[in-house]
């Protein structure tokens, strides 16, 4: 952590490793900014760069590992280990968890994905069935990573209506009580701590460096003065999940706060 004083305007270098002890994470964490330097009156702040390697799994426990189905009547459902996959790698642990979920009735499954259409297909070696389908924003399931977006009736064989979605991260919403507007309300009807999201381009493993080419993109003007001496900033995907880089990984960000 490092501040460099820019005429008017302060820079703000702030590392995830330099969080107060009581942050959670290396995405959910909070910055002491006191010592040393005047951050009161900040009229406006902009996120100049953000840097940090894209560790997230595409598959990840409690997010999308889990799926539920139906065959003969009869619901069930189970998850995948937490981890980055292909798509078959992930056909692979898929059937392995279904057929474990039905030795008891002696039937299992075949999955396999069209080489043109990249449609995924489940073929029951008896009766027929169904992906259950949570629909979002509520859940981001296995199913819909494996392209099942809508609840049918059963079939056999019974395909997704998608294509799968491996990519993993994609885009990061910055979040933050103290640096956001705080005037936006979300679709639940809270305030929206919301700072700004930024694409991901770099694949896992990647680094992923982000400079606005514009100061006006990512701005936060403020009506009235803001203390900003104490941050705290969250990183997550678009359903508000932390995102999942490795604990060893490292966030860099750069601010310019006016005044």
């Amino acid at each position: 952590m490092s501040i460099e004083q820019v005429g008017r305007s302060k820079l703000l270098y702030v590392r995830a490793s330099d969080r107060l002890p009581s942050s959670k994470s290396n995405v959910d964490f909070n910055i002491d900014l006191s010592s040393g330097s005047d951050l009161h009156n900040a009229s406006r702040v902009v996120l100049r760069s953000i840097h940090f390697v894209n560790s997230q799994f595409n598959v990840r426990t409690g997010v999308n590992d889990q799926m539920s189905w139906s065959h003969n009547a009869i619901d069930y459902s189970g998850t995948v280990p937490e981890g980055q996959y292909t798509i078959i790698t992930l056909m692979a642990a898929t059937k392995a968890m279904m057929d474990a979920a039905m030795i008891g009735v002696g039937v299992t499954v075949t999955i396999t994905q069209d080489a043109l259409t990249d449609i995924i297909t489940i073929s029951w070696s008896a009766s027929t069935g169904y992906v259950k389908v949570q629909p979002p924003p509520d859940v981001r399931s296995l199913a819909d990573t494996l392209g099942f977006k809508t609840e049918r009736a059963p079939s056999e064989p019974y395909l997704s209506d998608s294509h799968p979605e491996l990519e993993g991260l994609t885009h990061c919403f910055i979040r933050s009580r103290v640096l956001a507007p705080q005037h936006q309300i979300d679709s639940q009807g809270d305030i929206d701590d919301t700072l700004c999201s930024i694409p991901v381009l770099a694949p896992y493993r990647g680094t992923n460096h982000y400079e606005p080419y514009d100061d006006e993109i990512v701005s936060i003007n403020y009506q009235v003065p803001r203390n900003v001496e104490n941050v705290d900033l969250r990183l997550t995907d678009e359903f508000k999940y932390n995102i999942g880089l490795q604990p060893y990984d490292q966030v860099e960000l750069t601010f310019k706060v006016y005044f």
